[in-house]
Parts: C-alpha cells; structure tokens; sequence
C-alpha cells in the first residue's frame, strides 16, 4: 500500500500541526485510535505515529457547541424545552432543601431552648452545691470549737476531780 493511501509516519508535534490540535492531544488522540508507533533508536529522536490520511478531529469549540446547545443566549427571550425541564427540576430540588432547613432550624431552636432549661439548672444546682458548701465549712468550724471546748472541760474536771480526791483524802487522814 502505499503510504498516502495508508497515512503518513508523523511526530505527535507534526501530528497536532495536520489535525490542528496541540501535540498532547494528538499524543493521546493516537492512543486511543491505536494508531501504530514507531520508538526512535537514537537518543533525541522523536517517536512518530501513523496518522491516517482520513483522520478527523473535532475540535473542542465544535464539541462544546454541541453539548451547550440548550443553554440561553442573549438572543433568546426564555429558555427552551430542555432548559424547562432543568428549570422545573432545579425549582423542586429548592422548595425541598427549603422545608429541610425549616425543620433543621427548628429542630436546633427547640435544641438551644432545652439547652438554656440546663443551663439554668445547673446554676441553680451550683448555688445548691455552694450553699452546702458553706454550711459543711461551719459545721466543720463548729466541730473544731466543740472540740477545743470539750478538751479545755475535760481538763478542768481532771483538775477538779484530782482536787476532790486530795481533799478527800485529807478528810479522810484529819478524820482519823
């Protein structure tokens, strides 16, 4: 076959050239063809693949205008069909998420609500705790002063009671 028929052994640079797209894109468009390559031998060279002689590619403005196509221009006064349609799916997905944040808004007021009856009771189980706490302090105050108390009567009864003896015993020697 000869080679015009065939296609023509190009580099990826030269390829991009023909088909007016850059040298990755011709890279990857001979990848995805399996169009045969051909690896250099020398250190430097550049590989080069056979392109086809029909080979076409779209470029990407003509790939973007056909996906795109339904999108409103300037020139149009309302969408079309298929934006309709978008428009009608986009609204309902809205009015949905917006009953969703109505009952989350209210699902955290009643949260913040209850959090501030907890809040309040334990400020008042603080109070509670801090009450208690003073009245185990003078208790505590009044335990210490019972007790210096108890040991000052304990030893002025020893003291009296070991007089009470001695004065018995003299009675009981002048007695005698």
């Amino acid at each position: 076959m000869p080679e015009s028929e065939e296609g023509q052994w190009l580099t990826y640079e030269e390829a991009g050239q023909v088909l007016g797209i850059s040298a990755a894109a011709a890279r990857m468009h001979a990848k995805r063809h399996g169009w045969p390559r051909r690896t250099p031998n020398m250190y430097g060279d550049r590989a080069r693949v056979l392109v086809p002689a029909k080979a076409v590619v779209q470029s990407r403005s003509a790939t973007y205008a056909a996906r795109s196509g339904h999108v409103i221009t300037r020139d149009q006064e309302g969408p079309n069909e298929p934006d309709q349609t978008n428009i009608q799916v986009i609204v309902r997905a809205i009015e949905i998420l917006q009953e969703q944040l109505g009952i989350a808004n209210s699902r955290a007021e009643r949260a913040e609500r209850q959090f501030d009856l907890e809040r309040e009771r334990v400020e008042k189980l603080q109070g509670l705790f801090e009450q208690w706490d003073l009245a185990i302090a003078d208790a505590r105050a009044a335990e210490r002063i019972a007790a210096t108390e108890a040991a000052g009567l304990r030893t002025e009864l020893k003291r009296r009671n070991d007089w009470s003896i001695i004065r018995r015993l003299r009675w009981a020697i002048w007695k005698t």
